[in-house]
């Protein structure tokens, strides 16, 4: 959001409070200033979806976790998101050419999982649950450690999964390779794959109701 939005944005909680219980007896103008500053790095369209949504389902006035909660998801949200990107990645895609996912956490879970021309690999109908389980496990992870650069306590994750044809490629000290953008389906130009941490006003949760529109944001 930018500044120009916090009128409407006061405007918002105003008629939350209207529509809900704020708590401890507070009006909701002492707080808007607080939650815009902290809900800055959302659209405002996002933003008011998310407080709408909440009136609908809570009676009390919603709180930065409520906002932050109906934007981004659950944790177990934005796994099966990022699962099913995987998941359309695999069959979209392969293990045959390169390939770039728009999160971090992603790259994090596939590597900790082998990689991703294994992850193509031992992918089964029969393996698929199980699989899913671990990438989870790691994407949650990821979402706290893993980085596109090098930061302290963070992991760096390589900026894109060479594919067979990559691989095979440099074996012949040969350099030719076709990196895909695996929410778009897109080619990427090797010049326009700097590991540079793209942000995550959009996250993957995104892509559970609607895989074909990928509202992910790719990085630049």
């Amino acid at each position: 959001m930018q500044k120009a939005d916090y009128p409407r944005f006061r405007e918002l909680l105003l008629w939350a409070a209207q529509v809900t219980v704020v708590p401890n007896g507070k009006d909701a103008g002492e707080i808007s200033l607080a939650l815009f500053d902290a809900l800055a790095g959302y659209p405002l369209d996002a933003v008011r979806d998310a407080v709408e949504a909440h009136c609908r389902a809570e009676k009390f006035f919603p709180m930065l976790a409520d906002i932050v909660a109906r934007i981004e998801g659950t944790a177990a949200d934005r796994a099966q998101a990022a699962w099913a990107l995987v998941m359309r990645a695999v069959e979209r895609i392969g293990s045959w050419d390169s390939v770039r996912f728009p999160d971090a956490a992603i790259h994090y879970a596939i590597s900790q999982m082998g990689g991703w021309m294994h992850l193509c690999e031992i992918l089964t109908d029969t393996r698929e649950p199980f699989l899913a389980q671990d990438f989870s496990r790691h994407f949650l992870m990821g979402e706290r450690l893993s980085s596109w650069e090098e930061r302290p306590g963070g992991v760096k994750v390589q900026a894109y999964f060479p594919g067979r044809h990559e691989v095979d490629n440099r074996s012949k000290g040969l350099d030719r390779r076709r990196i895909f953008d695996a929410a778009t389906g897109k080619e990427i130009k090797h010049s326009d794959i700097p590991a540079i941490e793209p942000p995550r006003s959009a996250p993957v949760v995104h892509l559970v109701s609607g895989l074909t529109e990928a509202k992910i944001a790719s990085p630049s």
